[in-house]
């Protein structure tokens, strides 16, 4: 049995993958009702099917025993309060493997008050059509006050007050159907509609949630790889489709007091995260890693949060490593991304270590990047707003996207008082790269910071802006770039009203190699 590999131990919480339970008659059918069963503290054979919704409360002594013919499907659950449920093969006790049908459906079941799966798997032998073969029998013991079902490999759903530890050498892994994965439900708090690349699916998902924590030493794995193919011979990959899939591993929407520590992420098949309209987070020691081949593989996505910081994180992503930005169209009201604190990261990209900002996106300020390690990315620090036209997927558009807001009702861009401070970096291309499309709408960028850095690239830092952009009071001080060979540009400075360098330094490295 494959699923009975999956066992996930954490130091608070044993999770068991088991059984959701159905049938096309149910006995239970509203999502909120209950039918109490063994009330009498007798055994019990169930002899009908069971329920598609709902929920199957074990009351009272004594054993219901429930045979296999008779489970079969979807979003049931069953909770055990007393006593002991048996799943056998026919009602007599013959225990019987369980049915692949029911397994493509399982889900995993966790005692609410104290965490803890009471459970027993037995491998027994019996006979099945004259020959031997082993089996499993699944017994659920003693006294359970409730039982929460969240179907695997399915969405979860974090809850305020609650608290996720993944004890090392654990690992929550995605599953192949995407389908199991269901799309977010509308929601007051965003609007889903505008979900980016018209993904609606997570393998973590919270809206609106206080005081959540995910934590430990063990592994989220998205398992990009079984969405993904190669048609040249694993030279460069793509998704088999963007919206069957699970766009992100970790999606909060309008949480307050969440807490990230410890866990690594390792192949997401979308974005690592996405923190969005979220207030006082805490990320501290994430190790963020994935296949470099396959696309959009952000790491950490903070979307128009206040007071958050992010420490001692190891990022390594195909897409941007550490994204801040202050989205429009998916809330009700555009809002800043402000007080963001990064710190004491290594961070690899394949595409910007750190950007700041997107096409249509608000403000984003007071914000500070220290004590950061760039190396082997594609670029370094962006602040690049691409044409509208050149992004169809951000913001969204296509079948079921409404049509973008235009003219006013677009905010303009803009950036204030964000400082980056002691920074080793080493990238391919651009290692500071300032521009905007013709189309993009800019209040002002003002009061940016670049000090105590050493950097490493075949290109100049370009401040390209444009006429009218309100730019002023960039500050390049203690900077050392040592240009490697392979760049064709110059430093570029264009449309900045005031630019001050103190103590920068170019050292022209293509010179040093072509006279050795």
């Amino acid at each position: 049995m494959k699923r009975r590999e999956r066992l996930v131990h954490t130091s608070a919480v044993i999770v068991l993958i088991t059984l959701s339970l159905g049938a096309a008659e149910p006995l239970v059918t509203g999502t909120r009702e209950f039918r109490a069963v063994g009330t009498n503290g007798a055994n019990e054979t169930v002899t009908a099917p069971l329920l598609v919704e709902g929920t199957l409360r074990k009351v009272g002594g004594g054993t219901l025993t429930v045979p296999l013919s008779n489970v079969f499907s979807a979003d049931g659950r069953i909770e055990v309060l007393d006593g002991r449920l048996d799943l056998t093969a026919d009602g007599t006790g013959l225990t019987a493997d369980i049915p692949t049908d029911v397994l493509a459906k399982a889900a995993f079941w966790v005692d609410a008050n104290t965490n803890v799966v009471v459970c027993s798997t037995n491998l027994v032998a019996c006979t099945t059509n004259g020959e031997d073969v082993v089996c499993v029998t699944n017994i659920f013991d003693n006294a359970v006050a409730q039982w929460l079902d969240v179907r695997e490999p399915d969405t979860l759903h974090p809850r305020s007050n609650t608290r996720l530890e993944i004890e090392a050498g654990a690992s929550l892994d995605g599953g192949p159907d995407p389908l199991l994965y269901p799309e977010f439900e509308p929601s007051s708090h965003w609007r889903v509609e505008y979900s980016l690349r018209r993904n609606k699916r997570a393998m973590f998902y919270a809206v609106a949630q206080t005081n959540i924590s995910i934590c430990g030493r063990g592994t989220i794995n998205g398992h990009a790889e079984l969405f993904h193919e190669s048609t040249d011979g694993g030279k460069s990959w793509h998704r088999k489709h963007d919206q069957l899939l699970t766009g992100r591993n970790i999606f909060l929407v309008g949480c307050k007091d969440v807490t990230l520590d410890g866990f690594t992420i390792q192949s997401p098949t979308g974005w690592s995260m996405w923190l969005l309209d979220c207030d006082r987070v805490s990320v501290r020691g994430l190790r963020i890693d994935m296949d470099l081949r396959f696309p959009n593989g952000d790491g950490i996505h903070i979307g128009s949060c206040r007071d958050v910081t992010v420490s001692d994180c190891i990022v390594r992503s195909s897409d941007d490593s550490i994204i801040l930005r202050a989205y429009q169209h998916q809330l009700n009201e555009p809002k800043a991304c402000e007080r963001v604190v990064i710190a004491n990261c290594v961070l690899q990209s394949n595409a910007s270590a750190v950007r700041i900002g997107w096409t249509h996106d608000y403000e984003i300020k007071d914000c500070r990047l220290s004590n950061l390690v760039i190396r082997d990315s594609r670029l370094g620090i962006s602040i690049f707003m691409p044409s509208l036209a050149g992004v169809p997927n951000d913001p969204p558009r296509g079948p079921g996207v409404p049509p973008l807001p235009e003219g006013d009702a677009v905010r303009p861009f803009g950036v204030e008082n964000v400082h980056f401070s002691d920074i080793s970096m080493d990238c391919r291309q651009g290692p500071i790269l300032v521009s905007f499309a013709p189309d993009t709408k800019v209040s002002r960028i003002r009061n940016l910071t670049f000090a105590n850095m050493t950097i490493r690239s075949p290109h100049y830092p370009s401040f390209n802006l444009r006429k009218g952009d309100i730019v002023s009071d960039i500050v390049l001080s203690n900077v050392r770039f040592e240009i490697l060979p392979g760049g064709k540009d110059s430093f570029g400075i264009r449309g900045v009203d005031h630019l001050t360098l103190d103590r920068v330094t170019f050292i022209d490295q293509t010179a040093e190699k072509a006279t050795k």
